[in-house]
């Protein structure tokens, strides 16, 4: 049984040993945005960026490492009370927002949007100047900039979710174990590498 910032985890008999420093990396992996490298090297200070690289992607690949990544999403998923669907929901609404909804809004109109449309929004920027002609005629601009959701984000994570590029990601990472292949697959791979001759 290990225990990393306060939270308890059990490895299962079968798994490596915990090395209660690899479960801090992956807790500073989680807290710092997702930077393997950055992690290893709050850890390991006097590593060079590309050994905190390959030492973070071999720790990745341990499977007590990926249980225990397995076990601390499904305890923030429970905490934020937040399930994939959820997500998948809030991300469709962002890629199929309508910006010519908002044009000549008043800030006012703004504020009383439902929730899930208001969410589109990701900045708003109101500024309102008074000013005089020479009359001595008072003049009010209001102007309001909103900026949405970035539509093409919402639709590369909706896909990442699905696993709509799986595909393509296996066909990037496949490498190919000669010791595995039968001896058609052998006689074929042979052909390929003579042809290359």
């Amino acid at each position: 049984m290990e225990e990393s910032k306060g939270v308890v985890f059990r490895a299962s008999k079968n798994q490596d040993v915990v090395d209660e420093k690899h479960l801090h990396v992956v807790d500073e992996y989680f807290n710092n945005g997702f930077s393997g490298r950055e992690a290893m090297l709050k850890f390991y200070p006097n590593m060079t960026d590309t050994t905190a690289s390959v030492k973070f992607g071999a720790i990745m690949k341990k499977q007590v490492v990926q249980d225990y990544i397995i076990d601390k999403r499904r305890r923030l998923r429970a905490r934020a009370n937040l399930e994939p669907e959820q997500v998948i929901n809030e991300l469709l609404n962002w890629a199929y927002a309508d910006p010519t909804k908002f044009m000549a809004l008043s800030p006012d109109e703004v504020k009383a949007l439902p929730p899930e449309v208001k969410r589109c929004i990701q900045t708003v920027n109101y500024r309102k100047t008074e000013s005089f002609d020479k009359n001595g005629n008072k003049s009010v601009r209001e102007v309001m900039d909103l900026k949405f959701v970035d539509k093409t984000k919402a639709i590369d994570m909706l896909n990442k979710i699905l696993g709509n590029y799986a595909l393509d990601n296996k066909q990037k990472g496949s490498n190919i174990k000669v010791e595995n292949l039968n001896i058609n697959e052998l006689k074929v791979l042979q052909q390929i590498l003579n042809k290359q001759e």
